[in-house]
């Protein structure tokens, strides 16, 4: 990464990107661009023009005081909607995306079209981050250019000025052991904890009282593995060789169903019609609850045991598992067809990281990370139609503590979070070349876990510490 203030090393592996970012523009769009990149001669225009505007305003208050209204008609007063184009965006780069998305482009149609141009979104990435995003590379037309400058500025707000942006709440005295599994689920309202302690604990994330609403004995070894099926309902597993489906209702955690394996179970991702369980001996078992409490299939893809698992959807339907392993390997399994897609998939493969095996993942936004035990971030592509699909497209340095495991990531349209065994969070852009916006030390001492919903960071530590940041309010 290269961050001025920071010890992060550059990229060392690019396989897709040139070193400068480029914009492509239509003949539509070279007004635009050369406003965009005049900011000295717009700025005089802006100070000429509020003159013209004061001039004219104390024009209209004197007229007003001597009653003289017929000489200042209606159609001579200068509006916000009369001013050129490029005047109008200069403007525009004052005020916040949203702002301008929710209230500024429903003033009138001119207004609207003005910002309904995708290259005005893409120009304000491009100048502000000056970095290619996204960082694999896509159509433009496949990529919603309002909504990633929106999140992109308010993950960047928020996180730069996190002391007032962001409430920090923390409890230390309910788990007594490692909390290695941790999950926001009912839109980011709820957190739960699960730790070597067998216990499982639910926060209202919202609470004034730092307690939880509930507080059980799930398993009888320790809680590895959390996965949401519902606003109210996830999945546990653990190392005593069993996975369970829970539900919370009135304040109590019920569980409803439970499947057996023969060894530990480390993992675990669900939707509504698939369980699928990664394993210490190295193997990976699909469920489907509504076909009783055998496994519908059971593969084993890795040589060592499997530690983090994702699912891959097409169109709404689930169709892939994707797992990685202390093999130091990916794996992609084709539900649909019943055998591997893609399996031996080096993850780290410089000689110097040749004892790095990946430790966790982050699916989202046609984007995979995987962070290793060497500190090292790896982007990955999952996209279907991608020549480059399931390739590493770029690895990083992390910025943690050298040779410190990456032991939690999780990533957004916004920024891309990772946690470390050196006890820090650190949160930099989902650019080609990611910049810190902000790194910091929790109560821990080992990071285990995060998670990362609607604005809302959960972490949890080896000492049995859960932490949370929340938005103190909306960003306009």
């Amino acid at each position: 990464m290269s961050v001025p203030q920071d010890n992060g090393k550059e990229v060392v592996e690019d396989h897709v990107h040139s070193d400068e970012p480029q914009l492509v523009k239509t003949d539509s769009q070279t007004k635009i661009e050369s406003t965009l990149d005049s900011t000295d001669e717009t700025d005089k225009c802006i100070f000429s023009m509020s003159e013209d505007i004061q001039e004219n305003s104390l024009h209209q208050e004197i007229c007003h005081n001597e009653g003289l209204t017929d000489l200042y008609p209606e159609a001579m007063r200068t509006t916000l909607t009369d001013l050129p184009t490029e005047v109008f965006l200069q403007i525009c780069s004052y005020l916040s995306a949203r702002l301008l998305m929710q209230t500024m482009r429903l003033v009138n149609k001119r207004l609207n079209e003005i910002l309904s141009d995708d290259f005005i979104w893409r120009s304000r990435i491009f100048k502000r981050w000056r970095q290619v995003y996204p960082p694999i590379p896509a159509d433009n037309d496949s990529v919603n250019w309002k909504a990633a400058c929106i999140n992109l500025e308010e993950q960047q707000e928020r996180w730069s000025n996190m002391q007032s942006a962001m409430k920090h709440l923390s409890w230390r005295d309910l788990h007594v052991a490692s909390i290695d599994a941790i999950m926001l689920i009912n839109r980011g309202a709820l957190c739960v904890s699960g730790s070597r302690d067998r216990n499982l604990a639910v926060w209202d994330v919202n609470a004034s009282n730092p307690r939880p609403i509930t507080h059980i004995e799930a398993h009888k070894g320790w809680i590895w593995g959390l996965s949401a099926k519902s606003d109210s309902s996830f999945y546990t597993c653990s190392w005593d060789c069993t996975a369970r489906l829970w539900t919370l209702e009135d304040g109590r955690l019920t569980a409803s169903e439970t499947l057996k394996g023969k060894t530990a179970m480390l993992c675990v991702a669900c939707e509504s019609n698939l369980v699928a369980i990664g394993s210490f001996d190295k193997r990976v078992l699909l469920w489907d609850p509504r076909s009783g409490s055998k496994p519908i299939h059971t593969y084993a893809p890795h040589r060592r045991a499997v530690l983090k698992l994702c699912l891959l959807e097409e169109s709404g339907i689930t169709d892939s598992v994707v797992s990685i392993s202390e093999d130091q390997t990916l794996a992609v399994w084709d539900i649909r067809a019943g055998k591997l897609l893609k399996d031996n998939v080096k993850i780290g493969p410089n000689e110097m990281e040749s004892n790095a095996f990946p430790m966790c993942m982050s699916l989202n936004s046609d984007m995979l990370y995987i962070g290793d035990s060497k500190n090292r971030l790896h982007l990955v592509d999952p996209r279907r139609d991608s020549p480059t699909r399931f390739e590493i497209i770029a690895s990083y340095d992390a910025g943690h503590k050298d040779q410190c495991k990456i032991t939690a990531v999780r990533h957004g349209p916004g920024c891309v979070i990772t946690g470390s065994s050196d006890g820090t969070v650190r949160v930099s852009t989902p650019t080609h070349h990611p910049e810190l916006i902000t790194s910091f030390t929790t109560i821990g001492t080992e990071v285990a876990a995060l998670d990362f919903q609607h604005g809302i960071l959960a972490v949890g530590c080896t000492n049995c510490a859960v932490e949370l940041w929340v938005p103190t309010q909306e960003i306009v």
